[in-house]
Parts: structure tokens; C-alpha cells; sequence
């Protein structure tokens, strides 16, 4: 560890937070829970917009506070302005800010847990409020100018992750196994349900007026509609401890507060079962929640949950007799964590432990390509197998759209090629990830060699113009994150969307093929890199981009066994998701399951979710391995204008004839075929 490392863990500069809507929670590595505080901004009388975010604000509040601020919703920010001057002060109290800390400034990381469906947009807001935060160098977040800031803070790095992974290893859940864990995370503002497998949340649900804030609001409406009394959210809330539950019992309490109508103190005295009937419906809506991610479960993990049952979190999670209303709903055991209300901060702080993994992971430039990628001599890279690895692409392609967005075994069991989903065409249409491939071929074509700046143009046209599509002037099916970095790129000629290096999305996967052709026959493996970071710019994008160039090496170089993650998995745990490590593990399974092309397509396109992605990486794979003439004659045929695909697919191939010399001794050398 080097001693900048020492000062950062010695000073407290890794931190992790829980940016609740209620509450916000900071641990300090080496320090532990330093801070629990109220997510509240200040707003002064004086012209200042901000004085001050913590407890004593609401027991003995300044004279020139005119209001209090709640910068945080639902898990995201929703006030701005507001936002950077509470988290700012957050971190200087978790933190403060001691004059040999500059030494390590640039060092702070931080663990930032986040809301399942957060967008990449809200993400983005959020990391560069923590990182404006974290700024030693102004005294007030006013004087901040973010331009200049963040150009000084590319080494403060923030790692989000989902607050309910994170809940789930405060809760002491065996994540990384490969069994079924549950968590139900009852939060200020709302429920998210996840059950979890192998270190991956295999399905979610996030709802939201079924939180402890609403819990609260109801209590409000229920005795201003019933006993016409208005009483304060503080009120709802002791109510809540006292005499609320799922269950009624026989409590009663005598209830202060203001006639509604009169205007005057007003007193009356409530039983817990008018407190159950008025936390009926946000009760109901946990327990739906819970359902409809129980109805998503494949039988293997149901039962796991079975015996297991599952774990709530969250401060909604105190309401008694809430864990006997959802067993009685769902047959299943339920426990309360321990100090549930700190369990996500604990999985923070779990990660936070491993940061410095995190960060060789993810370090900016990306996982650095080994120079053994390519350990081959060129001599052995066969033109059969190299063009049953594109062929393989486009057929993938093609054979998966009609099950695409499909869940498994909701969609008939697809055997041939069928009607395009994706543009409701007959059989034989492919997506813009066939497109996008022979994108790569047509630009090394066309130039004679690799240029980037041509393949991202070229991509651009495709999109605007359908250029290399199925569909003339029509690009069928590009991702969010694809289509956003390319319209930057269209408007400004020469720059993306930043948002494209969170990305883990399979992108550059499912056209990973020419490039790869690309980058072995030149030497140079930098260029499977920059070719993905056109759209997909993430270490995670780049490290799987590593992994597949492995598995094609190995087949292409008549290793001639079944290489690769993903055979010990079953079909029900088979991720098929559009992440890209999810789809490669999706394909790697269909490949090493079966025992020809075209058994292994047909299972792999039969996953459903992102078919037609799994369909292309299967195709490369199994293309690479089997080579060109396993892939039947019946399904190339049914590509739509297969004879001009192929004929590109052939010029691509003539630009590397100096390589397909054979080695007939490495051949005659090699094992027969088999599956390991």
C-alpha cells in the first residue's frame, strides 16, 4: 500500500453513505457510524440559502431559519439546489477538514447506496453532488464553481450500489451463494422487494406510497377524516410506535391535536384497531410487493425461500406484527433483521471494506488488456471458424428477436426462425447489433484498415439512416445507451454522452466479433477497447469485452474444449438480462449445455429477455468453435438479403488471406474434440 493509501484509510477518506429521504447515514472506514442524521437542508431569512442540517434544527431552530428543506426523494435528489449544501456538510462533519488531509484529498472514495431503478441521469446528479461535497479547497458550497471543481476531482470516485443488495449484506444474507436470499426493504418513502442470487439481484420490485413516511400520512388522514383532528407528522409517527401495527390489539391512546373544523385544541382517545384499519393501505401495498416478486421466482430459488423464507429491512420494517401479516399472506417465514434501520449502512460499510477492489476494477481507464490476450500465432486463426463466428453473429441475431422481452416460458418454444419482433417483419430480419457489426466489417473494408473515427461515423449513419439494416433506413432495436452516445456524437461530430462509462450494458458484446477479427489480426488488443468505449466506456463493459476475447482465442486456436463462466449454473439461474456479463454468462450456459450449433441457438434464444443479444454471443461463440459449415444451410438462407450479408462477410475475410495458412502439424497435435 502505497502512502498516499495509508494517509486516505488513516485520515478517514473512504467513506460510505446511506442518502436516505428521511435519514442519511455516513461510516467512515476505520471510524464506523460517525454520523445519523435527518436529511433536512436549512433555508435563512437572511438572503442565505442554507444554515444548517441537523437534529437540533427541529428542537431549538435558529431565529432567521424560515423553512426546512427535504432535498431527497425517494432515495434520488429532488431539490438541487439544496441538495450539494446538506451533503456538503454531511461530509465535513463525517470528515473535518484538518490541514494535512490535503495531502490526501484526492483520495476520498466513497460507497453510495442508490434505488434499484434510479436512471442514469439521477445517478449521474448524484455523483457529482457527492464529489462537489467532498471538495477540500472552498469554504462554502457557494463559492463552488462546479466547471473548475470538477476538473480538479477525477480521482474522487464514487461506487454506487443498489440499496437493497446493500440492506441484504447488513442483513447478514448469504448473497454470493447460489441459493435464494429475500430482502424487503421498507424505506421512508418506499418498498423495494429483491430476492438475490450469486451476488446478483435475480428479480425486483420497487413501490412506491408503501413506505414509513406514508405510514405516517395515512395515520394523518385517517384522524383528520374520522375524528376531524389534525395533528402533525411528529404525532403520526409516535402513534405509530405506540399503538400501530399490522395486527390490531387492544392498545388504546389519548391523542392530542386541533378540531378541524373549529380550529381549536381538540383531544380524543384511539384504539389500535382504528391505527391498523388506517395502515391498511399502505400494509397492502408491501404486501403486494411482495407477491408480485414472489410470482416472478423460478421454483429452484421458491425453494430455497421456502425453508429460508425472507429478511425485512428499513425502518418500516419496526411496525409490529407487519412480519405475521406478511407470512400469513405468503406461507413463508419472515424475520426482522437486527437494527433494521442501520442495515443498509452496514452493507455500505461491508463494501466499503472492499473499495479498493472496487477501484482496480473500475479505475477510470478500465480493466488493462493482459498482453497474453492474443498468445496465438496468427498462422493458426482459421478462416472457417472465423467466419462461422460472424455468420454465427448475424444468425443469432436473427433467430432471437421474436422471443425477445419475452420471460422464460411465457412465449411458445421457438425451433426455426420465426416473425421479427422487434419490427413485426418476417423471419430472417436482424437488430441494430448485426447492424453495428457489419458496420466494423464495412468501414475495415472500405478504408483498408482500422479507423475509429470511421467506425463511429459509420455507426451514426446506421442509426440515422438504417445504413447496413435489415430495413432500409431503418435501424431496428439500438439500446438507451447506444442511441444516446450516438446522437451526441451525430450533433457534435466528435464527442459522446458521459453517461455512457456507467454503462454495463451488453452493447459491445453483441458486436463484438470484426473488431476482435480486427484487433488479433492487426496485434493490436487495444482496439476491442476502443471500439466498445464508442458506446459502452465501463470498466464492467470493457473487463467482459476481455473475458469474450478469451473464449474466442481459445476455440479459434483449436484448443477445442468448451472454455468459459456459466457451466455449473442451471437454466433457472441463468440471468438473461441486457447486462453484459449476464448475457455472456447466458450464452456461455447454452453453449456448454448442448452439443451442436444449432441445439445450443435454439436454447440459448429460448432464454427470452435479451434474445436476441444472447442469440449474437452465442452465435460468436459457437460459431468460433463449430465453425461455418455446423450453422444449417436453412437458417443462413433465411436471413433477409443473405447474399449481400454474405458477400461483405467474404470481402471482410480476403483483407486477412495471409493468414489462413494452415498448420498442419498444430492440427494433427491437437485433441479430439469434447466437452470438459
Amino acid at each position: 500500500m502505497g502512502i498516499i493509501s495509508k494517509l486516505s484509510e488513516l485520515f478517514g477518506n473512504d467513506i460510505g453513505i446511506d442518502l436516505g429521504s428521511s435519514m442519511t447515514r455516513v461510516w467512515v472506514k476505520g471510524k464506523g457510524l460517525v454520523l445519523d442524521e435527518p436529511s433536512v437542508a436549512c433555508v435563512s431569512a437572511r438572503g442565505k440559502r442554507f444554515i444548517a442540517a441537523s437534529r437540533y434544527v427541529f428542537s431549538d431552530p435558529p431565529w432567521n431559519v424560515v423553512t426546512t428543506v427535504r432535498p431527497i426523494k425517494e432515495g434520488v435528489i429532488s431539490d438541487y439546489d439544496m441538495a450539494l449544501p446538506m451533503i456538503k456538510e454531511f461530509v465535513d462533519r463525517a470528515c473535518p477538514r484538518r490541514f494535512w488531509e490535503k495531502l490526501a484529498k484526492n483520495r476520498r472514495r466513497f460507497v453510495v447506496s442508490v434505488p434499484g431503478d434510479i436512471t442514469e441521469e439521477e445517478k449521474k446528479i448524484l455523483e457529482t453532488n457527492v464529489r462537489l461535497a467532498s471538495w477540500i479547497g472552498e469554504k462554502t458550497a457557494e463559492d463552488i464553481d462546479a466547471k473548475v471543481a470538477m476538473k480538479q476531482l477525477s480521482s474522487i470516485r464514487m461506487f454506487p450500489i443498489e440499496a437493497t443488495m446493500a440492506a441484504a449484506i447488513g442483513a447478514g444474507l448469504p448473497v454470493s451463494e447460489p441459493q435464494g436470499s429475500m430482502v424487503v426493504d421498507i424505506g421512508s418513502g418506499r418498498c423495494d422487494v429483491a430476492i438475490i442470487s450469486l451476488g446478483g439481484i435475480v428479480h425486483s420490485c420497487s413501490v412506491r406510497g408503501a413506505g414509513d413516511e406514508d405510514m405516517d400520512n395515512a395515520i394523518c388522514t385517517y384522524m383528520r377524516d374520522r375524528h376531524g383532528l389534525l395533528i402533525s407528522d411528529g404525532w403520526a409517527e409516535c402513534i405509530k410506535k405506540e399503538i400501530g401495527s399490522a395486527y390490531p390489539t387492544c392498545s388504546k391512546l389519548e391523542i392530542d391535536g386541533r378540531n378541524a373544523a373549529t380550529r381549536v385544541p381538540k383531544s380524543v382517545t384511539v384504539t389500535s384497531e382504528e391505527i391498523c384499519e388506517a395502515l391498511k393501505a399502505p400494509v397492502n401495498r408491501i404486501v403486494e410487493a411482495v407477491k408480485a416478486t414472489l410470482n416472478k421466482c423460478e421454483p429452484e430459488l421458491a425453494a430455497d425461500l421456502v425453508d429460508r423464507g425472507f429478511v425485512l429491512t428499513g425502518g418500516g420494517s419496526l411496525l409490529p406484527g407487519l412480519n405475521r401479516r406478511l407470512s400469513a399472506a405468503t406461507g413463508l417465514p419472515v424475520r426482522v433483521a437486527e437494527d433494521p434501520a442501520h442495515a443498509t449502512i452496514r452493507g455500505v460499510a461491508a463494501v466499503l471494506d472492499e473499495i479498493d477492489f472496487l477501484e482496480k476494477a473500475d479505475n477510470g481507464k478500465g480493466v488493462q488488456i493482459p498482453l497474453e490476450l492474443f498468445p496465438c500465432k496468427p498462422e493458426t486463426f482459421d478462416r472457417n471458424k472465423t467466419k462461422g463466428m460472424l455468420w454465427g453473429l448475424i444468425v443469432g441475431d436473427a433467430f432471437g428477436s421474436p422471443t425477445r422481452s419475452c420471460d422464460k416460458d411465457d412465449h411458445p418454444w421457438a425451433a426455426e426462425m420465426e416473425r421479427c419482433s422487434v419490427s413485426d417483419q418476417p423471419c430472417g430480419y436482424w437488430t441494430y447489433a448485426a447492424s453495428m457489426a457489419m458496420c466494423v466489417m464495412d468501414s475495415f473494408v472500405r478504408k483498408g484498415d482500422y479507423d475509429l473515427k470511421d467506425v463511429a461515423e459509420t455507426f451514426a449513419k446506421c442509426m440515422k439512416e438504417g445504413y447496413q439494416s435489415s430495413i432500409d433506413g431503418l435501424a431496428l432495436g439500438e439500446g438507451r445507451t447506444t442511441e444516446a452516445s450516438l446522437t451526441v456524437f451525430a450533433r457534435t461530430g466528435g464527442s459522446f454522452v458521459d453517461g455512457r462509462k456507467a454503462s454495463k450494458g451488453n452493447g459491445s458484446i453483441v458486436r463484438f466479433a470484426p473488431s476482435y477479427a480486427i484487433a488479433r489480426a492487426l496485434g493490436r488488443p487495444e482496439i476491442i477497447h476502443e471500439v466498445s468505449d464508442l458506446t459502452h466506456a465501463s470498466a464492467v463493459a470493457r473487463e467482459v469485452c476481455d473475458t469474450f476475447a478469451g473464449v474466442l482465442e481459445d476455440h479459434l486456436c483449436y484448443r477445442r474444449t468448451k472454455t468459459g463462466p456459466g457451466k455449473e449454473l442451471s437454466r433457472t439461474l441463468v440471468n438473461n438480462s441486457g447486462w453484459a456479463a449476464s448475457t455472456l454468462q447466458a450464452a456461455l450456459w447454452a453453449f456448454h449445455a448442448t452439443d451442436s450449433f444449432e441445439e445450443g441457438l435454439i436454447v440459448a434464444v429460448n432464454l427470452g429477455g435479451d434474445s436476441d443479444a444472447i442469440g449474437a454471443v452465442y452465435g460468436q461463440i459457437a460459431g468460433a468453435y463449430y465453425g461455418f459449415d455446423a450453422i444449417p444451410e436453412r437458417w443462413i438462407k433465411a436471413v433477409k438479403a443473405w447474399k449481400k450479408v454474405d458477400a461483405l462477410i467474404e470481402r471482410f475475410l480476403g483483407m486477412f488471406e495471409p493468414l489462413w495458412r494452415q498448420d498442419e502439424e498444430r492440427r494433427s497435435s491437437d485433441p479430439v474434440d469434447g466437452v470438459v
